[in-house]
């Protein structure tokens, strides 16, 4: 059963139907050229939610991954650090001296960063593998 928001979207839609009228130099109202109604778009195909029905996708949408590099992978793991620092600090508050938490977030970021490099290598090989497939199947 359609909510009222579906009604009353439905009824806006009967309300504000609309004719292209085509007028003649005399300003005489004249039938469209079949080529014209033929240019015509149509109306959305529309699922039972009254919502236009999503196209099939044939390729994922998003960006393309850009090869892997250490700098990137650096980059963000210098962002990560100072989640960890807090992360850290705040649940070893009273067990940890501060040289113990400092070998903590060195040890999280060095191994930080060789897994974030290894995971966009992951992602540019997978993509690398889906653009020579997809050009053996053209």
């Amino acid at each position: 059963m359609a909510t009222r928001k579906q009604k009353r979207r439905r009824e806006k839609e009967l309300r504000h139907e609309y004719e292209v009228v085509y007028l003649d130099s005399e300003g005489n109202e004249v039938e469209p050229d079949e080529a014209e109604t033929a240019r015509e778009p149509k109306k959305a195909a529309r699922n039972g939610a009254g919502r236009p029905r999503s196209q099939p996708k044939t390729a994922r949408s998003g960006r393309e991954p850009q090869p892997p590099s250490w700098q990137r992978s650096i980059r963000r793991g210098a962002l990560f650090l100072p989640f960890i620092l807090v992360f850290i600090y705040l649940t070893n508050r009273n067990n940890a001296s501060p040289g113990g938490i400092a070998f903590v977030i060195v040890l999280f970021t060095v191994m930080v960063i060789p897994l974030g490099y290894y995971t966009d290598y992951l992602l540019w090989r997978s993509y690398q593998k889906r653009l020579a497939s997809s050009s053996k199947k053209r």
